[in-house]
């Protein structure tokens, strides 16, 4: 993980600079942080800089990914379909490179392999899955020192409510029944029948939660009767099937959030409340929030 923080970090200095650069006018978020999010894969994955917070526009790749999700998300839970599109895109897998990427790892292993076909069609797969707090605790240390940001419990605890309440994946992954049917508690469930357990609605439940529609981040370390079962969140999957980059995913998070808020005052526009993110929301593979525009103001200290 460490020799990955140095890439994050000039990510998130290119973040803050392309929002200085806007002077206070309201940005909408969606797209910056889209941006800035696949920049930073791209550079992790494939040591390519798909240059999208530069250009203020989506790459070709990136644009065939988000229509495949688009098109594709609500008929079908198969993640292979977006990783079509990556296993055609020439120029994509680099072997010269200054610093190990995700992509160079799997490619090591690619060439040291006898079945070189299969483990081709693995790589086109694999690695394109990768593409797919108060102030108070801030102003004690430094805002690019990630061991320090990464043990705030203010922070963290934000974070976790963020994710518990507005999942990234709010439905997937489905699973059936196997013919003789299962038991779940005391309930029955048929054979052959599709099921899933919605991280939406499991971030929800009274009985997992104390006041479940509340966004309380102290309910992660100084309140924790709020969590009345802590299997009820789960944003990176469990056991086997957990996503691999969830270490590298709570370091950008961190990172970036700690950041806008040392930098920035942060503000919806007029008239704005940010209720669109929600209300227009859209299960599509992964969660495709409505509009948020927010303003960003400089800060220049207390």
């Amino acid at each position: 993980m460490a020799e990955y923080e140095p890439r994050v970090m000039r990510k998130v200095a290119q973040l803050r600079d392309r929002i200085t650069a806007a002077q206070g006018q309201p940005m909408l978020v969606n797209d910056l942080m889209r941006w800035f999010s696949f920049d930073l894969m791209g550079d992790f994955a494939f040591s390519q800089d798909f240059g999208m917070m530069e250009n203020r526009e989506y790459h070709r790749a990136i644009r065939m990914l988000r229509s495949a999700i688009t098109l594709l998300g609500p008929f079908s839970p198969a993640i292979w379909i977006p990783r079509l599109g990556f296993a055609f895109i020439p120029g994509l897998w680099k072997t010269d490179i200054k610093e190990r990427d995700i992509a160079s790892w799997f490619i090591e292993d690619v060439k040291g392999s006898e079945d070189n076909s299969e483990h081709m069609r693995w790589l086109s797969g694999d690695t394109a899955t990768v593409v797919v707090a108060g102030r108070q605790e801030l102003s004690k240390i430094d805002i690019d020192d990630v061991k320090a940001v990464g043990a705030l419990p203010h922070l963290n605890g934000a974070i976790n409510e963020a994710m518990r309440l507005l999942p990234a994946v709010l439905t997937f992954v489905t699973r059936v029944t196997p013919g003789e049917g299962l038991v779940v508690g005391e309930t029955f469930i048929p054979g052959n029948v599709k099921i899933a357990a919605p991280r939406y609605s499991i971030g929800r439940l009274k009985s997992a939660w104390d006041q479940p529609h509340q966004f309380c981040p102290a309910r992660w370390y100084s309140q924790l009767e709020k969590i009345r079962d802590k299997r009820a969140f789960a944003p990176f999957g469990l056991g086997r099937t957990s996503c691999v980059g969830k270490e590298l995913a709570m370091t950008e998070i961190r990172m970036v959030v700690a950041n806008l808020l040392a930098n920035f005052d942060i503000s919806f526009p007029p008239g704005d409340n940010g209720e669109a993110v929600e209300r227009d929301m859209k299960d599509q593979l992964t969660a495709n929030p409505g509009e948020l525009f927010l303003k960003f103001e400089t800060r220049f200290g207390d």
